[in-house]
């Protein structure tokens, strides 16, 4: 049973923060699966992420120039009800090769999103106690279910990149 309120579960060793979820609530098959002619595989791990590199790289560079600042973000974090619902909005994500990637190589995923309030209230109480830039986007709360060239998804980390990334919306892969 997922629990709403997380205890802190530190930054990841990608530099991330996450909340882990159940793989099993979110049906994702063992194997790969066919999407537009090409093998998807299943995520390993299913997590939704809550920042990622460069929000905390800012955070860990404050947390050193004052200690204060990592009880007051695992305070906030503790105190955010992290509960879910999964949406009916399913996508396929594109990211065009980046320059140390062969010439027109994609990084895709298929992904749902999910309501997930804690989100917004989260970065806003992080806004209130100077702790990230007000002008840092809050990321569409999602799930990485299936991935092609690229074992760890794709960032989405604004509803713009999002847009941006969205090939098209899909049905429930099969």
């Amino acid at each position: 049973m997922f629990d709403p309120y997380q205890k802190w579960p530190g930054f990841s060793d990608a530099l991330t923060l996450i909340i882990n979820v159940d793989k099993s609530e979110f049906d994702i098959r063992p194997g790969a699966i066919d999407f537009d002619g090409r093998p998807f595989k299943p995520k390993q791990e299913t997590h939704i992420t809550v920042f990622g590199t460069a929000p905390v790289s800012k955070l860990r560079e404050k947390i050193q120039q004052d200690p204060g600042v990592e009880s007051r973000l695992i305070s906030a974090f503790e105190q955010t009800d992290w509960s879910y619902t999964i949406t009916a909005d399913y996508r396929h994500l594109v990211r065009p090769a980046t320059g140390d990637e062969s010439a027109g190589t994609t990084r895709e995923s298929i992904i749902v999103l999910v309501e997930m309030e804690g989100m917004a209230r989260f970065y806003a109480t992080l806004r209130k106690l100077a702790l990230i830039d007000d002008d840092l986007p809050v990321p569409p709360p999602h799930v990485t279910l299936y991935t092609f060239n690229c074992d760890t998804g794709i960032g989405v980390p604004s509803e713009t990149e999002l847009d941006a990334l969205t090939r098209r919306r899909i049905g429930k892969p099969a």
